[in-house]
């Protein structure tokens, strides 16, 4: 009943009802509860006072005269700001102290303590958010706080560089003050807890609870620091720290734990100040906190959640979150893609065909990171096409996005005057004279007229109020208001929007098509085809070249030049390997031709009679043979080429013809055979007359001696008839002498 009613309603109980009381009870019952009253004044009388109040009036006082000071800057040369920044981060520094002592050391003041913790977090986000220019004073501060009990020992000493680093201060005495809550409070403290963990979640962000609770942030732990927090976390006997605390990080440490993250681990930590009622408060402090981060994922699902989240609860959660996520995955765009992002990874096939099929629409190009999750894995369980559809798909929205980007700056580009101009372009060679004054003359005939750099003055024109006139530049985005705070998260949906990365987008989906997907780079050849004729310039580097430096000065302009580069590259890259592919399909299909007329050759030769056969084919009866020597073919006018030599043996036997036989002619063998490129020579003299009779049955050698094809050739004797017995030679013929 107490605890129900409000605070002003419990003083008023107190002291208008239960403290007459006392008097009306017996004397020894009165002295002892005056005596614990009496100890328990003792007991904090060293307790300090936290007063809210004047410390939001003092700090509110100080940021007043650093926003003064700002404007002051513009027209004075002198400047206060980096005293005032002392003045603000010492206070809030010097404050943390009495907090950890009131809510560990006391025990007392929960409410207050964390009211005063969170105007402090507070206070850090309007330093890191004020309008005051360079910061790097703030962020280089060195900022050093230390902890100490009643008795005056180090408890624990932070060193840290960055006023902002003071917020990993209160996550380490926010951790102390529920735990003491739980291990010392009553009831009503432990309802607080949820309440609290709530504003901490609202002030910060959910991972500020796991860096609460886990000393800090799972993805800079180092490996030397995982495991029990005692291992590198001591004091000496004078109460010193001997080992470098888990948050004070200078820029040597910070660098390399950001390189090279240790795996997650999520182990409780243990510092030697707590004593056992307070170490084993701590399995419900998780517990308090898992419940939380629960809640935040079913409202507003995120990846980097459902990770802590199934590491926290040793993947106790993950039928309960997929089923949850499944939910929320159509209720925004956000939520989609993060339900995308992990049914892919836990490869869960049916969800994520279920969400591509039917929602496919809330995508947007900034979700290009878990389509193509979602994309890889579909292509690895039996739907490579529809993933191919999709790369297609992407590649294609991308390059269409940086072509309605060029045309704010080029409109003129896709006039047909110059399209048949870049045509002409195309054709000339590279280097050749007057191309690039061509090419200069097309890429100011494209450009639209009167989008010049915007006047420097247009931004001291909007610091005053005054707005854009009509008729100036159609950017997005003339004055540059986007580049003001590149790292303001207020403004990520327009940079999404007005800046989109075209570059990341287009190279992540094209590594991934050549990469990852099967049959992927015939899909890129496919795009590389279609973008040719979406962009016709792209088939002249130097005009893209030039079209790019005409716009790289132009800030609100740089996504688009990176864009434009990368499809450049794409160009040049699709068309080398398209070149290699023509020369590899040119090449197979005259290896495909070159056997066929080799195998033509070889069945021709086959087929037709040898070149020294017996030329009298009209003798009837008369069959083919060899004659007893070798020499080369004779090529004709419809031969396909010179067919292989056969080189027939000198001493092969040969049919003895009747009558006295004449001297043998010695013939050496042929050497080896000499290709010609090209078409054979046509015959003539000797060779014609014996290639025009070729054609008709040739005598076996028995019916023609040898003697008389030779004394023919030599044009000494007719043709004998057919018939002829064969006869000597006759006087004064032919002889080999004559030969010789």
């Amino acid at each position: 009943l107490y605890d129900s009613l409000p605070q002003d309603a419990q003083q008023s109980l107190v002291h208008q009802t239960l403290t007459p009381l006392i008097k009306s009870i017996p004397h020894r019952k009165r002295k002892r509860i005056l005596a614990t009253a009496l100890r328990l004044r003792q007991r904090h009388a060293a307790c300090p006072q936290l007063d809210l109040r004047s410390k939001r009036q003092e700090i509110n006082t100080m940021l007043k005269e650093l926003s003064k000071d700002t404007k002051r800057s513009y027209v004075m040369d002198s400047s206060n700001r980096i005293e005032l920044l002392d003045e603000i981060v010492a206070s809030l520094a010097s404050w943390m102290n009495d907090i950890w002592a009131v809510v560990y050391e006391h025990n007392v003041e929960f409410a207050q303590a964390h009211n005063c913790l969170l105007f402090v977090c507070a206070t850090l986000e309007r330093l890191d958010t004020i309008r005051m220019g360079c910061k790097c004073a703030l962020n280089t501060m060195y900022v050093p706080v230390t902890l100490r009990n009643k008795a005056g020992e180090v408890i624990k000493k932070f060193e840290t560089n960055g006023a902002l680093r003071i917020r990993d201060i209160t996550l380490f005495i926010w951790r102390d003050m529920f735990l003491s809550m739980l291990a010392y409070g009553d009831r009503r403290h432990r309802d607080l807890v949820p309440k609290m963990l709530g504003d901490i979640e609202e002030i910060l962000s959910c991972d500020a609870l796991i860096q609460m609770l886990y000393t800090q942030s799972k993805g800079m732990k180092p490996p030397s620091m995982v495991g029990d927090e005692s291992d590198w976390e001591d004091t000496s006997d004078s109460g010193e720290s001997i080992i470098p605390d888990s948050n004070e990080f200078s820029d040597s440490e910070e660098s390399v734990y950001e390189a090279a993250p240790a795996a997650v681990t999520f182990d409780l930590p243990h510092l030697k100040h707590w004593p056992v009622a307070v170490q084993q408060s701590l399995p419900r402090l998780r517990r308090y906190v898992q419940t939380n981060l629960l809640s935040a994922f079913e409202t507003t699902p995120s990846r980097a959640l459902y990770d802590d989240l199934l590491d926290m609860s040793r993947g106790h959660l993950r039928q309960r979150l997929l089923e949850s996520l499944y939910v929320m995955s159509t209720t925004s765009s956000d939520t989609f893609a993060v339900a995308l992002d992990v049914y892919s990874s836990e490869h869960r096939i049916e969800p994520v065909l279920d969400l591509l099929n039917g929602h496919s629409h809330l995508l947007r190009s900034r979700d290009y990171a878990a389509l193509q999750t979602a994309t890889v894995f579909i292509s690895r369980h039996g739907h490579a096409q529809r993933a191919l559809d999709i790369l297609e798909a992407e590649l294609l929205d991308t390059a269409r996005a940086t072509r309605h980007a060029l045309l704010q700056s080029f409109s003129q580009m896709e006039t047909q005057a110059n399209r048949d101009e870049i045509t002409q372009i195309v054709k000339m060679r590279s280097g050749a004279p007057g191309r690039r004054a061509r090419v200069e003359a097309w890429v100011d005939a494209a450009s639209t007229p009167g989008a010049d750099q915007p006047n420097p003055m247009m931004f001291a024109a909007m610091v005053m109020g005054i707005g854009p006139m009509p008729g100036l530049s159609s950017d997005d985005d003339p004055y540059t208001y986007l580049d003001l705070d590149p790292d303001d998260p207020d403004l990520e949906d327009l940079r999404a929007e007005y800046r989109p990365d075209l570059k990341k987008r287009f190279e992540s989906w094209v590594d991934n098509g050549v990469v990852n997907l099967e049959n992927g780079s015939a899909s890129l050849l496919s795009v590389y085809r279609k973008i040719i004729d979406m962009l016709p310039f792209l088939r002249a580097s130097d005009v893209a070249e030039e079209m790019i430096s005409r716009i790289q000065d132009r800030a609100s302009k740089q996504f688009v030049c990176d864009g434009l580069d990368a499809l450049l590259a794409f160009v040049k890259v699709q068309r080398r390997k398209w070149r290699q592919e023509q020369k590899r399909i040119e090449a197979n299909a005259a290896a495909a031709r070159g056997g066929a007329n080799s195998s033509a050759a070889a069945s021709s030769s086959q087929s037709q009679p040898s070149t020294f056969s017996n030329p009298f084919s009209t003798f009837p009866g008369a069959g083919s043979s060899d004659l007893g020597t070798t020499a080369g073919p004779i090529p004709r006018k419809d031969s396909l080429g010179s067919p292989p030599l056969e080189p027939v043996p000198a001493h092969r036997p040969q049919a003895a013809p009747e009558g006295p036989q004449p001297p043998q002619l010695v013939v050496t063998a042929p050497g080896p055979s000499i290709s010609v490129v090209g078409p054979p020579a046509l015959p003539t003299g000797l060779a014609s007359d014996v290639d025009a009779i070729l054609g008709g049955p040739v005598l076996p050698p028995n019916v023609i001696p040898p003697m008389s094809l030779l004394n023919f050739f030599l044009g000494i004797t007719q043709p004998p008839t057919p018939g002829e017995a064969a006869q000597a030679p006759p006087p004064g013929g032919s002889s080999v002498e004559d030969v010789d």
